[in-house]
C-alpha cells in the first residue's frame, strides 16, 4: 500500500498475524469457515484451467462496520 497513510509497522503486524493464522491446524482454521450463503470467512479456492490450482483464503469485510460478521473476529477493534 502506497500513499494511504498506513504505517509500515501496522502492515508488518498484519502480515505476521495472517501468516500465523494460516499456520494453524485445519481444525482451528475451519472454526472461521465460510457459512452457507456467505462469501466471508476461511475456505479454499479451486480453479480448473489447464492445471488444478488450489489455495487457502480468508476473506472478510471490515468497513462499513454494519457489514462486519462478528463471528469471524469478535475482538476486531472498531477503529479498523
Amino acid at each position: 500500500l502506497v500513499n494511504h497513510g498506513i504505517g509500515t509497522s501496522l502492515l508488518e503486524d498484519l502480515r505476521h498475524e495472517i501468516e500465523e493464522f494460516f499456520k494453524l491446524p485445519l481444525s482451528e482454521k475451519t472454526k472461521f469457515g465460510i457459512r452457507s450463503g456467505e462469501v466471508e470467512g476461511y475456505g479454499n479456492v479451486t480453479r480448473l484451467e489447464e492445471k488444478l490450482d488450489w489455495g487457502d483464503r480468508f476473506f472478510m469485510i471490515i468497513n462499513p462496520i454494519a457489514k462486519r460478521r462478528p463471528h469471524l473476529f469478535p475482538e476486531l477493534p472498531l477503529s479498523l
